[in-house]
């Protein structure tokens, strides 16, 4: 079994933005002027979110040095003035990776979600305490298959991790930590009868059964 706190303290960002809005972390050497210019420009996300000074600070780099960072801070500000506001917490993410976002609070609905994607690495549902074994087949089999781990750059992930980092990009490490750990001791609690039912119906959900 992975203990999710271990695993997501690794964060890396592999994956190059391709499009005007990206699904996916945008990485490379000018990404950051590319937020800044998007955070300066956008009308739709919350800017009491972004740390706005470090973004002016690379505004000012970017004009300073013309060049390719002039160019994709100015990509940035064109393409933030028309963002949708489906595109916020992308921008939030990515703002998060290059330090240009303050801490936020998690809604509770997002800290049950941390919570459960923790408990689906880290819990004893399917062990059988009589025999000392893994039940075989498992009682909980949604949680087996959402937990399996697969080898990304070397970096072991389960299922939630990409989720959870996101997470962790966008309300800070601390934050995000409390509710992992939360999720950890919720998944080896004593009411087992009405705890892995719970975990069982998230990790369908994310299986999309």
């Amino acid at each position: 079994m992975i203990h999710t706190r271990a695993v997501v303290c690794a964060l890396a960002l592999t994956t190059i933005a391709t499009g005007a809005y990206a699904d996916q972390p945008m990485t490379g050497k000018m990404a950051k002027y590319i937020i800044a210019g998007r955070i300066l420009s956008n009308r739709v996300c919350d800017n009491d979110r972004f740390y706005l000074d470090e973004a002016r600070r690379l505004q000012s780099l970017a004009f300073d040095q013309v060049g390719k960072k002039l160019g994709a801070f100015e990509h940035g500000q064109e393409t933030g003035l028309d963002m949708p506001e489906s595109a916020c917490e992308q921008l939030y993410i990515d703002a998060g990776n290059w330090s240009m976002l303050r801490p936020g609070q998690p809604s509770e609905a997002v800290a049950k979600q941390i919570k459960l994607l923790a408990a689906i690495d880290n819990n004893n549902c399917n062990w059988d305490d009589a025999t000392k074994t893994d039940f075989d087949p498992p009682k909980y089999p949604a949680m087996v298959q959402a937990s399996k781990t697969r080898l990304v750059d070397k970096e072991i992930h389960s299922i939630g991790y990409d989720r959870l980092i996101e997470l962790q990009s966008l309300y800070g490490f601390e934050t995000t930590m409390a509710y992992v750990d939360a999720g950890n001791s919720y998944g080896v609690s004593d009411n087992m009868t009405e705890i892995c039912p719970i975990i069982e119906e998230f990790a369908k959900s994310l299986l999309g059964q």
